[in-house]
């Protein structure tokens, strides 16, 4: 269970078994932690919950807006085709400012946290995996079901996710 901003959440941290690989005794050590970030209001939460855990390991904090391609649907001819994909390509664009500013801004707020932007819309879950690689924990979120949100990656990125890679993954519910 852990509180952001007054409100509990649970949490779920899925670790993968790798053949020899223990904990001595010592305390977990993130030193590079990957925060994903998309175009869901309530994105802010897993930068909250990332930059505390940065704060208290000494890690460093990747965060990575990775989003899936912007959709072409079925229904659209040729004549549309190009102004659908521009209007959802400035959508993105708009969606990724704003995440990218309200990152920076809460970063600021830990100076002790060293941290880092990336983005890739080529597809949410090859570049999570991608730069899970090279981490030591990775934070995304759980797909909410109900939700009309537009979060620009597919409904099953977390399961994806989970499948995808073999380092430690937060999944927080809902955010």
């Amino acid at each position: 269970l852990i509180s952001v901003n007054g409100t509990d959440c649970q949490c779920a941290i899925v670790f993968s078994v790798i053949p020899g690989q223990r904990n001595k005794g010592h305390a977990v050590e993130y030193k590079t932690i990957v925060v994903h970030l998309d175009a869901h209001p309530r994105r802010m939460v897993r930068v909250d919950i990332a930059l505390r855990l940065a704060a208290q390991t000494g890690g460093h904090l990747v965060g990575l807006f990775a989003t899936d391609p912007v959709p072409m649907p079925r229904y659209a001819g040729a004549d549309w085709s190009t102004a659908l994909v521009e209007a959802g390509e400035r959508q993105m664009e708009a969606a990724r400012s704003e995440a990218q500013a309200a990152f920076q801004t809460a970063a600021a707020q830990y100076p002790d946290v060293s941290c880092e932007w990336r983005e890739d819309a080529t597809g949410a879950v090859d570049a999570v995996s991608l730069s899970a690689r090279y981490a030591d924990l990775v934070i995304a979120a759980q797909h909410e079901p109900d939700s009309d949100i537009d979060t620009s990656v597919g409904a099953r990125f977390a399961e994806d996710l989970v499948l995808a890679i073999s380092t430690p993954l937060l999944l927080v519910p809902y955010a």
